[in-house]
């Protein structure tokens, strides 16, 4: 009996690798779309690859970040907890969600999602700029600059995007000085355009704090 049920048992096999190898093929072509703008192409590739193996975690992922590219926040939510419930552990998803939280005003949420990421992995830069502005977003100037600085710390690969936040987190506590700083302060590898866009900020606020002196009532 059980040598003649050895053919169905590797016949079965067989096609769940088949199947695999078909979604995998189907999650890469759904990434290039990604990365060409195509986002619904993206999400029908991946659909097709969920169905071939609706236990692949990836899948569920990209396709939430195809729905987050088009702004369909809650649906692309939907596909990161998907993700993982399949895998717990996929520091991406929970960065990815983080972002959509933030997207909707779901700060805490956020908050508590970048945490896993960090608690997960503690050298992944983004979880920390996310959690930064997060904090910044619910008022946390202290603990969004200290995120912000880690992030930096560990090479932080959007270096300029990252100075900006910092740049905003010392305008607002008024510290003009460290602002500054910021700019002085420069990563080498930070695009050209991204100094000028700090210097035009920095600007700006240094109107607005001069206004703000000017309107204030005479002692």
């Amino acid at each position: 009996m059980a040598r003649a049920m050895l053919p169905i048992i590797l016949f079965l096999l067989s096609t769940v690798a088949a199947q695999a190898e078909d979604a995998k093929a189907l999650i890469d072509a759904a990434t290039s779309k990604i990365g060409k703008g195509d986002f619904k192409g993206a999400v029908d590739d991946l659909s097709r690859a969920i169905e071939l193996d609706p236990a692949n975690a990836p899948a569920y992922k990209t396709r939430g970040l195809a729905h987050h590219q088009m702004d369909e926040f809650q649906t692309a939510i939907e596909d990161y907890t998907r993700a993982l419930a399949i895998d717990p552990t996929m520091v991406m998803a929970y960065n990815f969600r983080a972002n959509a939280l933030r997207s909707i005003g779901k700060f805490p949420e956020a908050h508590a999602d970048c945490d896993k990421a960090i608690e997960i992995d503690p050298k992944f830069e983004w979880a920390y700029i996310h959690r930064g502005t997060v904090r910044y977003l619910l008022g946390d100037l202290g603990g969004a600059k200290a995120d912000l600085t880690a992030a930096l710390g560990l090479g932080a690969s959007y270096a300029d995007y990252t100075c900006l936040w910092l740049w905003a987190i010392d305008a607002k506590m008024m510290r003009t000085e460290m602002a500054t700083k910021t700019i002085t302060d420069w990563p080498a590898g930070a695009p050209p355009f991204a100094r000028g866009v700090n210097i035009a900020f920095l600007a700006l606020n240094a109107l607005f704090l001069a206004c703000r002196a000017m309107s204030k009532p005479a002692a």
